[in-house]
């Protein structure tokens, strides 16, 4: 009897967890800029009721990734929707380091991430319409991404993470492809300054929260170090961690947990400053 009580207990609370449980979705999206469907894995919280909306961040994967790898880097993605109560958009941005490419027409991802994914988003998901709900987070190539668009965007977006983000490409030209996208301008390294992270930071402005993580031990950590160390002397407020570690799934499946734990903690700061005004 005790057994079979046991058993009974453990399916009513798998159940309920199944009831509860963040739905992930293929989804494809037009991009009228590229004349092409783009596919996009996103993760969507139960609802609680009918009017309940999200803040959404959009996780931008790495170089020679697509989006269902996020799944890979961290299983629990679709629990960490759930409990943050948060929609995660994972786009498919091939190599093409998430810029409007000055050399290939076909390849315009900073106009398709920041302007038809988010228009699509919010007119077909549960999001909060608004800028303090939306956010930038990916690694590596997304890293790079992430901080790239969030600085050059900040009208559209209020916070960015960066987990191992190649943020200055000068002691990396000619590597991952960056030739195809940038063309000339990648072949020496006055031509990549406008797009260097660690170059656009006169750009940001208060309200823009960001967080950068980098492992000690990986090829990325010295100029990750490097932006760190500006943004300090420039007194931009922003977080910056480093743990043991190198370029690869291991780490990552643990920097994400803190960067959504950062952003989790924007979103709610930033819907408390709201209600206050």
């Amino acid at each position: 009897m005790k057994k079979a009580l046991t058993l009974l207990l453990t399916a009513v609370a798998l159940l309920s967890f199944l009831l509860n449980a963040a739905e992930v979705n293929d989804v494809a999206v037009s991009s009228p800029s590229m004349g092409k469907q783009i596919s996009n894995m996103v993760i969507t919280p139960e609802r609680r009721s009918a009017d309940e909306r999200f803040p959404v961040v959009y996780l931008l994967h790495g170089y020679n990734m697509v989006p269902r790898d996020w799944l890979n880097v961290q299983p629990e993605l679709p629990d960490l929707a759930d409990r943050l109560r948060l929609i995660i958009v994972c786009p498919d941005g091939g190599n093409s380091w998430y810029v409007d490419s000055p050399v290939n027409s076909a390849s315009k991802y900073e106009t398709y991430v920041t302007k038809e994914l988010v228009e699509y988003v919010d007119a077909h998901l549960p999001s909060i319409p608004d800028r303090h709900a939306r956010a930038l987070c990916g690694l590596s190539m997304g890293g790079f991404g992430s901080l790239h668009l969030a600085i050059l965007h900040q009208d559209i977006f209020s916070a960015a993470g960066s987990m191992s983000g190649l943020v200055d490409f000068t002691p990396f030209l000619n590597r991952w492809g960056t030739g195809e996208i940038f063309g000339k301008a990648e072949e020496k390294a006055e031509g990549m300054k406008e797009y260097n992270v660690v170059n656009l930071t006169h750009l940001i402005r208060p309200g823009l929260d960001m967080m950068i993580d980098c492992g000690t031990e990986d090829y990325f950590h010295q100029i990750n170090e490097n932006l760190h160390h500006r943004l300090l002397s420039l007194h931009i407020p922003h977080t910056y961690i480093s743990f043991p570690g190198t370029h690869n799934y291991a780490y990552w499946n643990n920097a994400i947990l803190h960067q959504f734990i950062f952003l989790s903690r924007h979103f709610a700061t930033a819907e408390s400053s709201e209600a206050k005004e």
